[in-house]
Formats: C-alpha cells, structure tokens, sequence
C-alpha cells in the first residue's frame, strides 16, 4: 500500500469595510490533516479526513507528484507549448471547489488525474487549501492605499520578526513614492517611509508611524531621484532597504536607512549607494517613477539575497529585462543579467512592445522567485542558485505559463488584475 502525503494550511480573509471597528482582528481560518495516508489504487475512492477551525469556506483538493524532480525535465505541453515544468514535482490533479464547515470533514480523491486517467500506484503529495468566502471583508486601516497596478509594490508585509518566529500582528512597512505623494500632508510627503501594526485601530492615525529619508529634498515630480519599495531589514527590524534611481546619472543602487519614528531617518553612509561606486545601469528613456520596483528576500530572513527588476515601460529599440541580486550582507551587486525569455520582439501586440517587463516579484524558500510581466502573460518561476554561481547560466526556469488569459496584458491595450483573500494551506503524503 503506497501513502499519499498531505499538505493541509490555514486562510485568512478580512473583513468589510462598512463594519464600526476599534481594532482589526480577523478570525483565522486553521487547517489540520494527517501527514500520510495509506491508499491501495485498487479503483474505490480514497477518502482525506481533515479539520477546519475559525472559519468555514471553500476548500479545493490538488494532488502532485513526490519526489519526481529529477526525472521531469524541459517538458512543454499545453496550447501551443504554453506550459513547461522543469525539475519540479507537478500536479497531477485539481479538483473542483467544496463547500465545508467548522469540525471533522473530509474530502475525496478517485486516484486519476485531471483528464480522468487513473494514476500508477506511487506516493504522491497532497494538498488542502481555502478561504473564507463568507465573511465580510474587515478594514485593516485608513491611510495605506489598496494595492493597484501603480502603488501596490510599495508596501510590503513584515510577517516574521528577527528569530524568523510568524509575528502575532505582523506590520506593512511602505512609502508613498510620486504618484500618491502630497507634500501638504505630512505622511504623504515625498520622501516618507511608514509602518503600520495590523490590529491597530484602523480609524486612528496616530498608529501610523513616520519616518522622512532627508535624501529626497525635493517635491516628487521635480525630483533627479526616485525610489522603490523600502525592504525591512530582517536580522535588525529598526533598518530598511530602498532602490533608488538616478535621472541624473542613469543608475540605480540601494540606500539602507535606520527608522526614526516620528523624525528624520539615518542614512547608513557605508553601505552601498553612489559614493561608495556601487550602482548599474538605468535605461535612460524609461519612466523612472515607474522602474524602482521592488527588492524582495525570503520573508523568514534565512537568505543574504535581495532581489529586483527594472521593469522599463515602452523600451521599443532594445532587448531590456534584467534581475538584479544583492548581498545585503555585504552590501555588493552579486549579479545583474538579462532574462531574455521576457524579449518578444515578433509577438505583434497592439502596441508593438517587444519586451514583457518583468515587475512582480515573489520569493518562495531558498532562491525560488516567481516572477509576472507588464506587457505580457508570460509568468514564471525560477532558481537562482545557478545564476549565483555562473551568471551566464541559461536552465533556470522551474516553471513557465504564458496563457493568452488577457490577465496582466498591458500591451494589448487591455489590463485585467484580480485581488484575492490571503490564504492559507495545509498538506501530507499519499502512498
């Protein structure tokens, strides 16, 4: 009898916005399930036990392959080769949504895959994940903007503190950089970082904390230099990262800044930025507002790498998609390559853009990042352990999906963009 894995997680959903509140206290939805399961493939459905605590919701079942990384290589499938797995476990099968409540429920899975083929006997890895999706959405706070194509990579979610213990109320650390800056209000000024506890009352705005970065002496749209998302500094939480770019010289670097609640932040004049000579290149007709997007590292603080793109808009006349790779330990540029699976240059949209401009960045465990477009479908998932070692490296790519959805497509003259709940999810073996 093989065992089936399972891999179970908790959702979280918050709630609505029409709710009289003092503080911000959503209920968790919790998801427990056995870690193996025996199953024989002998053809009678395999029944999954598992408990759902906090709140009921919707729950889907996917099943994957276990311990099959090394033996699936460069496979392209899908519409026109629009899919392709390398040296990842895949999913064999998803299954449709279930409604389920609080207490002991369970799930089933017939032993096939999506298309119904029933699946050779082997251990697989299971798992469980849902949302609320009855409650109503809860305010978390006044005075942050709700994520949207411009703002959203400016703020960030400090969900671990410096053990790399989950916090009990994590903070949104972010800044408002030129498009939703006002020099009139003081926590809008240019120039401004905050930070915010979630479970503070959402209403009061002497929760909100402020630090003003004396770099930025100038009103945003006037400004030589702009800035991304700031990155809390994880071993040290007082300490923050932000890309900043050049109009003057056409370069980028990255100033690491102390918070000063309530006053002017320090400037950490040792690490990195101009005049220490560390900087690369800024594609000099790009919207420089638009290009500091932002740096990103593994949110439990267990990797030295910090990660950005410079997703320039509209470059017709160049191949220009680059990541960049920093040691915050070090304060060093590791590496800054190309990715030229985002050059399209024959794709004939309307707009006739030849570059998807990579701009939304994810970091999963170890060097994983998951990386979408501006310009177009194309989304991924890489290893960067390679690129660290030989920057010329080319079999990187873990899994690539560039359905024609119309989802993220700004070169088509149309963009759509879906905001869900924040999840979570629980698994296991089956074997």
């Amino acid at each position: 009898m093989k065992k089936l894995l399972l891999f179970t997680g908790v959702v979280f959903l918050f709630a609505s916005l029409s709710i009289a509140q003092t503080t911000f206290s959503p209920t968790v939805m919790e998801i427990s399930c056995p870690a193996e399961i025996g199953y024989d493939f002998g053809g009678e459905p395999l029944t999954i036990p598992f408990t759902v605590g906090g709140k009921p919701g919707a729950f889907w079942l996917v099943i994957n392959t276990h311990g099959k990384a090394d033996t699936i290589a460069e496979i392209e499938n899908g519409f026109l080769g629009w899919h392709y797995v390398n040296h990842i476990d895949t999913t064999v099968y998803v299954s449709g949504r279930y409604q389920r409540e609080l207490g002991d429920v369970q799930i089933a899975w017939d032993g096939t895959n999506s298309d119904g083929v029933k699946m050779p006997e082997d251990t697989y890895s299971y798992y469980i994940w849902g949302y609320d999706d009855k409650t109503p959405r809860q305010k978390a706070t006044d005075f942050i903007m709700t994520s949207s194509s411009w703002d959203s990579p400016q703020i960030s979610f400090v969900t671990h503190d410096e053990q790399g213990l989950v916090r009990d109320k994590p903070f949104i650390l972010g800044n408002n950089f030129a498009y939703n800056s006002d020099d009139e209000v003081v926590w809008k000024r240019f120039g401004t970082a905050y930070k915010w506890e979630l479970g503070s009352n959402p209403e009061d705005i002497t929760n909100l904390e402020t630090t003003w970065m004396p770099f930025y002496v100038d009103k945003a749209f006037s400004s030589s230099y702009q800035y991304g998302q700031p990155l809390i500094d994880l071993q040290d939480n007082d300490f923050f990262y932000h890309i900043c770019r050049s109009d003057i010289s056409h370069t980028r670097t990255v100033f690491k800044w102390k918070f000063v609640s309530g006053g002017d932040a320090e400037q950490d004049m040792d690490f990195m930025g101009w005049d220490n000579d560390v900087e690369w290149k800024a594609y000099p007709q790009s919207i420089s507002i638009n290009e500091n997007k932002p740096l990103i590292t593994n949110p439990d603080g267990s990797s030295p790498y910090m990660y950005s793109s410079m997703a320039a808009l509209h470059i017709k006349d160049q191949q220009w998609n680059p990541l960049v790779c920093i040691n915050k330990e070090l304060g060093e540029l590791v590496f800054n390559v190309e990715l030229p699976e985002f050059y399209m240059p024959n794709d004939g949209n309307e707009r006739q853009e030849i570059n998807g401009c990579p701009i939304g960045l994810s970091i999963r465990e170890g060097n994983k990042l998951q990386i979408n477009s501006w310009m177009g479908c194309l989304q991924e998932m890489i290893d960067t352990t390679d690129i660290l070692e030989d920057p010329f490296a080319t079999d990187y790519q873990l899994w690539v999906n560039k359905n024609g959805d119309y989802s993220w497509i700004n070169s088509s003259g149309m963009m759509l963009q879906l905001h869900g709940p924040v999840l979570a999810a629980s698994h296991g073996h089956i074997s």
